[in-house]
């Protein structure tokens, strides 16, 4: 089966930021593994906040004892991850919906910073994916009654 055949799911190949599949994420591990891609699992069932956001991304992605645990060090960090083999990071986030409910400029910076690195390595022949829940949809203008 090739990721390209999957009708919910982005193909592998493009690098940035995509939802979740709605079915979840069953078909999109069965995509990558077959394509060859490491899929990169966080799972944020357990992690609340911004501190909990970067601890998680920490862990899972392996990154260094010099990350500073901030968006400047995430943004570091996800610019180089020469610490990974692959030429593909592909990454998802399991369980965070919550996060994006109760944390949603965190959680919309974090997507932001992804989105910035992928673009940066897709400019280098890399690819950087995240797979992650859509944010919450906000609406700061008043209301009709």
């Amino acid at each position: 089966m090739s990721p390209d055949t999957l009708p919910d799911l982005p193909p592998l190949d493009t690098p940035g930021v995509h939802p979740l599949p709605a079915d979840g994420i069953a078909g999109l591990v069965s995509a990558a593994g077959a394509a060859g891609i490491r899929l990169h699992r966080i799972d944020l069932a357990a992690r609340r906040g911004k501190a909990g956001l970067l601890a998680a991304l920490a862990e899972g992605l392996s990154f260094p004892a010099w990350f500073g645990h901030n968006w400047d060090a995430l943004s570091d960090c996800l610019a180089d991850l020469s610490w990974l083999p692959e030429t593909c990071v592909a990454v998802v986030l399991e369980h965070a919906e919550h996060l994006a409910e109760s944390d949603p400029d965190d959680y919309l910076t974090m997507l932001e910073v992804f989105a910035e690195a992928a673009e940066s390595w897709a400019a280098e022949g890399r690819r950087l994916i995240l797979f992650a829940p859509r944010p919450p949809r906000r609406c700061d203008s008043p209301q009709p009654d």
